[in-house]
């Protein structure tokens, strides 16, 4: 992971001077920092815990995902477009069930961390508002936390709830920003993937 994090730092460094030296040279930059919800469940790596003991696999119950708290840098090519890195993360919480047996044995939890390279382009704009849209890839870790046994000694240990990689992606078709004070930015989003179906938060732009 460590290899694919120095990549994505070195792609958003290195490619707004060749990006320059072959067109219109403009550079700005943004950190922002948000907050999301409802990131797409079927985008987020997971384990599927298994009890040898009864030869039996689980059922995962009332799963709960918290609010994605993000953060990032952009750096743009041009007046329409630009690249950055950004972080988010999220946790999770389930009731786990054996399946052969119609209760619950344990709750577990996982916590998700994600670096992506994002790219956005803007297609409007009317004054202080734009009107843009962002792609992102990257990796997510999923780091899990030790169940929490109902009973210990009828049910012993859970095997393959364990941390796990995969592949991260966001695709934002409409996301609106709103600057005042040519430095300060409000920014909404609505997209797919494994960040949020809709996000907000503020921008500092210099």
């Amino acid at each position: 992971m460590q290899k694919i994090l120095l990549i994505l730092l070195f792609i958003v460094c290195c490619f707004p001077d060749i990006w320059a030296k072959n067109g219109e040279k403009y550079t700005r930059h943004e950190v922002y920092g948000g907050i999301g919800f409802g990131p797409l469940k079927g985008a987020i790596p997971e384990n599927a815990p298994y009890f040898d003991a009864l030869s039996a696999s689980y059922l995962f119950k009332n799963k709960d995902y918290s609010e994605t708290l993000m953060a990032g840098y952009m750096i743009s090519l041009s007046r329409n477009m630009a690249i950055g890195l950004s972080y988010s993360t999220f946790k999770m919480e389930s009731e786990l069930w054996i399946n052969a047996a119609k209760y619950r044995t344990a709750v577990v939890s996982a916590k998700y961390n994600i670096w992506m390279l994002n790219a956005r382009y803007k297609w409007l704009q009317r004054g202080s508002l734009s009107l843009y849209s962002r792609a992102g890839v990257g990796v997510i870790n999923m780091k899990v936390d030790e169940p929490e046994y109902d009973d210990m000694g009828a049910f012993g240990s859970i095997t393959g709830w364990e941390n796990q990689n995969g592949f991260a992606w966001q695709v934002v078709p409409v996301g609106v920003q709103y600057t005042f004070f040519k430095h300060i930015g409000l920014f909404a989003e609505g997209g797919i993937g494994i960040e949020s179906c809709f996000s907000a938060g503020l921008k500092l732009l210099f």
